[in-house]
């Protein structure tokens, strides 16, 4: 069903106010959510709205509308049991298969309320995908308008000066906010939540004090790569925990010189790497995790690069490309991604349960949920 116009909505996040239907265009103002607005009509992913005396361009995706919108239709993402109500107690009604299109009618907690092959009944919603949970196919770092954006925003936000938390959102968005509007607006999810990940999931920094990467080189993956090939090479310069392979980390660069520890700077960090990289240079590159994501060379397929060397390169020549690794990362390779479902439903455990593991899903839940609630506190600059 269509949209009448004109009608109210409110923001549900930090919005940028635009002098037009796109990212090129000049921001007018930052909208704090909560912000009534008047919705004129309509241009493609872009409402243009009306706040107090002042018109402008407003992307859809972060405006709750009161007028109400077409019915929602979804799909569900594997065999899903239909039950008699919104618990695992009441009695499967039937069995849909994966692809089965379903008519949400109402919902209760983590349950749909659902009218599918002819019949009524609950389904889980994290086993359903709804349209506006797809996202675009391809890598981000393939996007040229994404590429070649500004990392500074254009609207600063501040924080308060006795508020660890608020004071490394703030930091956060004013290093690298003009990138994650639009990545946020293309992935479907609101910039407070992309901003809170990177806060919980980086150290905010993809490069130190001296200008090289910050990097992070495993002796045990660099074993794994190389070293279990030449263990008399290997073992003369390199240490591990045999037990536990990722502690114990020391190198030695002349083999019958001190051994030193591996971590705890980065000049031992890109002492160890460099070492390597003498040895075998790919190798090398697979057993450091990069920049400011500190995502490891072995997984540079999954974030769109041919080669770990082509990673590297594109890693070490700036935070805008780290990023969008970063959430290439977290995207994974298919259009429906279950990490990305869960942060536009702000399910920050379930995200940390598939980004982090099940070992510490509520607590990585919770960090990403104080960052969320710590970025809806700042003030524009």
């Amino acid at each position: 069903m269509s949209l009448a116009f004109p009608h109210s909505g409110s923001t549900t996040a930090y919005l940028n106010l635009r002098e037009g239907p796109g990212l090129s265009f000049k921001v007018t103002k930052l909208l704090s959510p909560g912000t009534i607005v008047m919705i004129q009509a309509e241009q493609g992913d872009w409402f243009r709205v009306k706040v107090q005396e002042q018109e402008g361009f407003a992307h859809r995706a972060y405006i709750r509308s009161s007028n109400g919108t077409a019915r929602r239709v979804g799909t569900t993402s594997s065999a899903l049991n239909m039950r008699a109500g919104p618990d695992t107690t009441y009695k499967v009604i039937t069995v849909l298969p994966s692809g089965a299109e379903v008519i949400i009618i109402g919902e209760q907690s983590e349950w749909y309320h659902v009218h599918a092959k002819g019949q009524e009944g609950f389904v889980h919603s994290g086993f359903v995908i709804l349209p506006d949970q797809k996202i675009p196919s391809g890598f981000l770092i393939d996007v040229p308008e994404l590429r070649e954006l500004p990392l500074v925003p254009a609207v600063p936000l501040i924080a308060s000066p006795n508020n660890s938390r608020a004071q490394l959102v703030a930091r956060i968005w004013n290093q690298f906010g003009g990138l994650l509007e639009p990545l946020s607006a293309r992935l479907g999810i609101d910039p407070a939540v992309t901003v809170a990940v990177t806060a919980a999931e980086s150290g905010g920094y993809g490069f130190a004090s001296d200008g090289r990467m910050i990097i992070r080189f495993e002796n045990h993956i660099f074993w794994n790569e190389w070293g279990k090939h030449v263990p008399g090479v290997f073992n003369s310069h390199y240490r591990f925990n045999s037990a536990r392979r990722w502690q114990g980390h020391m190198f030695r660069i002349h083999p019958h010189g001190e051994w030193q520890q591996s971590h705890g700077k980065q000049s031992s960090e890109w002492s160890a790497f460099e070492l390597a990289q003498s040895l075998n240079d790919r190798a090398a590159k697979r057993s450091i995790s990069m920049g400011l994501p500190q995502i490891m060379g072995f997984n540079h397929v999954a974030i769109g690069y041919d080669s770990v060397e082509a990673m590297f390169e594109a890693f070490n020549a700036s935070e805008h490309n780290q990023l969008l690794g970063f959430f290439d990362f977290i995207q994974g390779p298919h259009t429906v991604s279950r990490r990305i479902i869960a942060l536009k439903k702000r399910d920050f455990v379930t995200f940390a349960l598939h980004y982090n593991g099940s070992g510490q899903a509520a607590r990585y839940g919770s960090i990403i949920q104080n960052l969320f609630d710590a970025f809806h506190n700042l003030k524009p600059a």
